[in-house]
């Protein structure tokens, strides 16, 4: 009896010690415990685009005197498969760089996909598409007539790996996805209280936000006429955002309608015959019109070059 009681008192600390090692083994990450997860951060420079068009003290003077505009900010996360696996949306009234974060990203590479624009008396202007697969997912705008440059559309794109070490930290500079057009008329009398428009024969509505397309590829047109601008009655100025290629060339024309009664236009007059205009990304152009003159009283052109010319003719 007691040769076998010595026998389990000598067994006793080899026993425990295997008790500990299961124990050590089972938290280091067993089949019985999932792999560990971790947050990605973004960060946005969300002033850039805007100053890419030279348009930044406008929306940042448009946040100081009416409530009516925030801008929306929307992050887009694709797996190595092109699934979604997380979105999320920040509102904001400023140019300050924001953060979003990502959480719970288990180990693997992704792509992350931001795009910018604005709300408007708590109406988007812009709309998310099939956004479940990074081949489909795109943005279309919501609005049939003209877009304002506070409703302008600006895209960035990163790739960050998270593994076991932690997390993963992203910066992302938006670029804008179009042009700014101001259109500016001197009107005549027989003009005065028509409506003005800037028609043109093709215009790109949305953008396909995958970036592995090209860029001839990722810009979604309507074949329809539609109208890039127009002016209401007397007014004389108005500033378009309009999403364009890297380059395009578009036929066009500027017209005279009036309102009548109906919610309908009728058309009165062409003031040019169709000319082309080519649009470059990023940058703002003016497209101008005399009335009072009956000749060499069009421009259209960067608004760089606008003075010179005006102060020649």
């Amino acid at each position: 009896m007691k040769k076998n009681l010595t026998k389990i008192w000598l067994l006793l600390p080899l026993l425990m010690m295997g008790n500990l090692f299961a124990a050590c083994s089972g938290s280091d990450g067993g089949e019985s415990n999932p792999p560990t997860e971790h947050k990605m951060t973004a960060t946005i420079k969300t002033a850039a685009p805007y100053t890419e068009l030279g348009f930044e003290d406008d929306v940042a003077h448009m946040f100081s005197i009416s409530s009516d505009y925030s801008l929306l900010g929307t992050l887009l996360v694709y797996d190595q498969s092109g699934k979604l696996k997380y979105t999320a949306e920040k509102t904001f009234r400023d140019l300050s760089n924001i953060t979003i974060e990502a959480p719970n990203m288990a180990e693997g590479n992704y792509t992350a996909i931001y795009y910018q624009a604005d709300i408007h008396q708590g109406e988007a202007s812009w709309t998310l598409e099939n956004k479940q697969d990074i081949s489909t997912v795109q943005v279309s705008c919501n609005k049939a007539n003209t877009v304002s440059p506070y409703s302008s559309l600006s895209v960035a794109t990163g790739t960050f790996h998270v593994d076991e070490e932690g997390g993963a930290q992203l910066t992302l500079t938006p670029k804008t996805t179009g042009s700014i057009v101001s259109m500016q008329v001197v009107r005549s009398e027989a003009i005065k209280d028509n409506i003005l428009s800037i028609d043109l024969q093709e215009y790109a509505y949305g953008i396909r936000l995958n970036p592995a397309l090209s860029d001839a590829d990722r810009y979604i047109y309507d074949s329809e006429d539609v109208r890039l601008n127009f002016l209401f009655g007397t007014e004389d100025r108005y500033d378009a955002f309009v999403l364009t290629e890297s380059s395009v060339t578009y036929s066009s024309q500027l017209a005279a309608y009036h309102d009548n009664g109906n919610n309908w236009w009728d058309w009165d007059a062409d003031l040019t015959s169709w000319l082309d205009i080519t649009l470059k990304r990023g940058k703002t152009y003016i497209y101008y019109f005399d009335s009072t003159k009956s000749s060499d009283n069009f421009f259209f052109g960067l608004s760089s070059d606008f003075p010179t010319w005006k102060n020649s003719h």
